[in-house]
């Protein structure tokens, strides 16, 4: 049984609008550190490895394995 207090799908926020606007067009984007070079997810403005706001989009290439 679900939680009634949470949401049931993604919310969109001005910060993750690039990554759903990529999705809907069959693309995976990520934002990466710019000091570290290192992708994460889920987005945000701040980078998880510096705690700085030196952030970029970039497009995944695809050819990763999960």
């Amino acid at each position: 049984m679900s939680d009634p207090g949470l949401p049931t799908s993604p919310v969109r926020t001005a910060e993750t609008d690039p990554f759903w606007d990529a999705a809907n067009q069959g693309r995976l984007v990520l934002k990466q550190c710019t000091v570290t070079c290192k992708a994460f997810h889920p987005p945000r403005s701040i980078s998880p490895f510096t705690d700085l706001s030196e952030t970029t989009w970039v497009e995944a290439s695809g050819r990763g394995t999960v």
